[in-house]
């Protein structure tokens, strides 16, 4: 099962024209990171990562509703 922070992520790269592990490198993130993610091993990121990640696709972060 994917998570949704995945799908979210991979649907970016492919608007963006970029792969997922392409996203990864130029953001300086490890793709095993989002492979953990997409397989279920990880449920979350840390913030850092997932700016780096947004930096990459010049996307915002935006907390999850409820998230305190």
């Amino acid at each position: 099962m994917m998570s949704l922070l995945y799908d979210t992520f991979a649907r970016l790269c492919a608007e963006r024209g970029l792969s997922v592990s392409a996203a990864c490198k130029k953001a300086g993130v490890s793709p095993g990171i989002l492979s953990d993610l997409k397989t279920g091993r990880k449920k979350t990121i840390s913030v850092d990562t997932a700016a780096r990640l947004a930096a990459a696709l010049r996307a915002r972060l935006r907390a999850r509703d409820g998230a305190t």
